[in-house]
């Protein structure tokens, strides 16, 4: 499996985790300036663009350095690259040490999910069926495919798998330009038999469904395409 691809593809990386906790969202604020303030010296609201108003799990603050992001509610903490992807070697520290911050600040009584989400982005006209080896095409007489929407579920395990491709996908990042492509939509949850303490077994399930999730990214392309990409391989 390659290490790196190039030029990198990810548009963006989530890690969640969902809990139940003694935290009520006015401890947030002060959550937030006694254990995350000096790593993560901005803050501010979360505003999604569409607001479910019974839902669980609703992010409250986003708080950021340079590098990374971390969403937080009374539930749910998550985490997200910043700017170019930083590897797994550093990425996955940062989200353990987090972590441990979390469990010493507050009494996570349960662990309800672990979520990890990447999404990759191939920019301009894209032949699915010769670079990302997913099938769904059907057969019409006079017509010709101009684009597809592939999604599939799967599980290994207590994990669970979402594949998502759609094509000519409109995206537009900081610099405001707007770009069309294809996307691979990857998201590995668990939310059975899970570890219920912040500690070695967590991280190493946590550590595992992302060796899932870039296994997966990796099985998805072709091998002619995989080495238009630069792989460098471990």
């Amino acid at each position: 499996m390659p290490k790196r691809i190039s030029p990198n593809p990810l548009l963006s990386s989530v890690v969640e985790i969902r809990f139940e906790s003694n935290l009520r969202p006015d401890d947030l604020i002060g959550l937030y300036l006694n254990h995350f303030q000096k790593d993560f010296p901005d803050i501010f609201d979360h505003k999604p663009e569409v607001e479910i108003i019974n839902a669980r799990y609703k992010v409250k603050y986003i708080m950021h350095n340079d590098d990374f992001s971390i969403l937080l509610g009374n539930d749910i903490i998550a985490f997200e690259n910043r700017g170019d992807y930083k590897f797994w070697s550093i990425y996955f520290p940062l989200i353990q040490a987090n972590l441990k911050v979390l469990n010493q600040a507050c009494t996570i009584k349960k662990i309800d999910r672990i979520g990890i989400r990447y999404l990759s982005f191939f920019e301009g006209e894209f032949n699915l069926n010769n670079n990302i080896l997913v099938e769904n095409r059907f057969v019409f007489d006079d017509y010709i495919q101009k684009n597809s929407y592939f999604r599939a579920e799967y599980s290994k395990d207590n994990i669970n798998i979402v594949i998502q491709v759609p094509q000519n996908v409109d995206i537009t990042k900081e610099n405001d330009v707007k770009k069309t492509g294809t996307v691979i939509d990857i998201d590995v949850s668990s939310d059975q038999e899970l570890p219920q303490e912040v500690g070695d077994n967590l991280f190493k399930l946590i550590n595992r469904m992302h060796t899932e999730e870039k296994a997966v990214f990796f099985t998805l392309l072709s091998d002619e395409f995989l080495n238009k990409l630069n792989p460098e391989w471990i």
